[in-house]
């Protein structure tokens, strides 16, 4: 019998160093507290912060601490719809002690992101560890990219009215005689 070889000629999806994730694939993963963090943990180059998910934290809604490839978990990029997501204002801070910031000389301990954002609202992520394109920039860790599913624009911002009677309808449909 002679052998056949079928060769199917199709673009790799990913590219290396690269993991983007869909909105079925997003809203197929289970969450505990639905944030972009929890997004990936199927990632081999991420890891979490020894006290990720402890007992003493199950109720704790600010999203782990990541590190991509070994690196800081401050030194990561999150861009939110092209915007940085990135939180300046002590990210490292001591979050044992001292979160009040009733001391003047100390600042109140941060986060690496300004925005928790629900992946329920979440269109896509993209997340780069490596061969990452230099417009990100301001990081030597990694990018995580998101794209918000709904996007404001000129016209639905100077129009909320027209939003606030859609959201009304699709709640409780009109009644009609």
């Amino acid at each position: 019998m002679p052998s056949e070889t079928i060769i199917i000629e199709h673009p790799f999806s990913q590219q290396i160093g690269t993991q983007k994730l869909t909105a079925h694939d997003i809203n197929n993963r289970p969450t505990g507290n639905g944030n972009i963090t929890e997004l990936l943990k199927h990632n081999p180059t991420v890891r979490y912060a020894n006290d990720a998910d402890a007992s003493m934290s199950a109720g704790e809604i600010k999203p782990n601490e990541i590190s991509i490839h070994g690196e800081k978990f401050y030194n990561n990029n999150f861009v939110l719809n092209g915007m940085s997501n990135n939180d300046n204002i002590n990210p490292v801070g001591d979050s044992d002690r001292n979160t009040q910031g009733q001391n003047p000389h100390e600042l109140p301990s941060g986060g690496t992101q300004t925005f928790w954002v629900d992946t329920h609202l979440l269109k896509n992520v993209e997340v780069f560890d490596s061969n990452i394109s230099a417009k990100y920039g301001q990081f030597t860790g990694g990018v995580i990219n998101a794209q918000l599913i709904y996007q404001p624009n000129l016209k639905t911002t100077t129009q909320p009215h027209k939003i606030k009677e859609q959201l009304i309808n699709t709640i409780q449909p009109p009644i009609l005689s």
